[in-house]
């Protein structure tokens, strides 16, 4: 089974290649606001490396957020793009219940580890193994939130609360392949508009002022 996967919903921008449940391939950058200029480019360079057409894919997995409002909607834009001409199926993966799986072994000596995705200024998206509930919330709240916490699992580098340990990951696009791998149940869909973008916060456009 060939298996196409995209990240966009940080400043990771890329695409992974699985087959038959093995990763074969992966590209990406880490840069913001290139994911409409350069998204096309990485998965035409990873397809040809792997001389592979895109009705060669037998599936797309696609990060689903919680994640940038941009990021995102560009991301799952382009994965329909190129699905919908061969009906490939499209499996929307939660993007930090992936990062949290994919961390899941280095967590076992720790009281209550806490997963962290940066979303803009001072709010923060966090989750942990046992509540699996994702919070939007202030930075200045997390102590309120997670009291006993001793281990913070970061998406974003050199991110830091007070004097807690902080593990620095990426989200990458493997990640979001393996997940969907990893699932006992496993969903997907060629009906692409039943599929809802998890921003991770409810969205209001601002209202223009006359």
């Amino acid at each position: 089974m060939n298996i196409l996967s995209f990240e966009t919903s940080s400043s990771i921008c890329g695409c992974a290649f699985h087959k038959n449940g093995k990763l074969v391939d992966e590209s990406y950058l880490d840069q913001p606001r290139i994911h409409s200029e350069k998204l096309v480019e990485l998965t035409e360079n990873l397809l040809k490396n792997n001389n592979l057409e895109i009705n060669n894919i037998d599936l797309i997995t696609i990060s689903n957020g919680p994640g940038s409002f941009t990021g995102l909607r560009i991301g799952m834009s382009f994965a329909v793009g190129l699905a919908f001409p061969y009906k490939i199926p499209i499996a929307p993966i939660n993007t930090i219940m992936a990062y949290m799986a994919n961390q899941g072994g280095k967590i076992t000596n720790y009281k209550l580890p806490v997963f962290i995705f940066h979303s803009h200024r001072d709010f923060i998206f966090t989750a942990t193994p046992t509540e699996k509930k994702i919070k939007f919330i202030r930075i200045n709240k997390f102590k309120n939130n997670y009291s006993n916490c001793d281990i913070i699992f970061s998406n974003k580098e050199n991110f830091k609360i007070d004097d807690i340990k902080t593990i620095y990951t990426p989200i990458l696009p493997s990640i979001i392949g393996e997940y969907y791998l990893n699932q006992t149940k496993k969903y997907s869909t060629i009906d692409y508009g039943k599929i809802q973008l998890n921003y991770g916060q409810e969205y209001k456009p601002k209202k223009w002022r006359q």
